[in-house]
Order: C-alpha cells, then structure tokens, then sequence
C-alpha cells in the first residue's frame, strides 16, 4: 500500500490535545499540537502528509520538537510569517520561532 493509504497515530502528548495548526510548503509541512499538558508538539511531515519519523511497525510517529514554558492549558495555535503564537489558559500568550523551535517572547 501507498503511505496514503496507511494510518498514523500522532500519540506523544500526555493529556487532551486542544488545538492544531498546519503550516508548510509543497516539499513538507509541520503539524503543531497544543495539549492540555501544557506542552506545544511540533510534527514534521512529508508532501503526502505522512509523518517524517514514526515506528513502521506501529505507526507512532515521533515529534520532532516539544515546546515547553506555558503553566497551564495550551488552548488555541497561529502561524505568521514562521513565527508561531500559543495562547493559553495561564492567560499567557507566547511567541516561538518554528523553524529553531526557540522562544522569543511572552506577550
């Protein structure tokens, strides 16, 4: 079968996911998660939309970056010009750069 034709599981975060955003170019995109676990996943995929790095007998995929410094509920995700903005429920929101996955600034 073609890698369309396969299911992925994107499972790494450790509580409810609360928000996607996909953003990216025709040789590849990147998925980004917000979860309840206060964490920003970041997923790199292929054209076809299948996951870069997963397990090929399970499927998991594999992040390729976690972002970190949100104290509660990450609740909604935006992409501008590479920069990616997280909104939480610690009444924070944070800007990040996705291409390094740094930190910029809190707003």
């Amino acid at each position: 079968p073609s890698k369309l034709d396969q299911e992925y599981v994107l499972k790494e975060h450790l509580d409810r996911v609360l928000a996607v955003t996909l953003t990216g170019h025709s040789d590849g995109k990147v998925l980004l998660t917000a979860s309840a676990d206060k964490t920003i996943k970041k997923w790199e995929l292929n054209s076809d939309g299948s996951p870069k790095r997963y397990h090929p007998v399970t499927k998991l995929a594999c992040s390729e970056a976690t972002f970190n410094g949100h104290t509660d509920w990450v609740s909604c995700l935006v992409v501008v010009d590479g920069s990616m903005f997280s909104g939480s429920w610690d009444s924070s929101i944070r800007k990040w750069d996705v291409s390094t996955n740094r930190f910029i600034a809190e707003l």
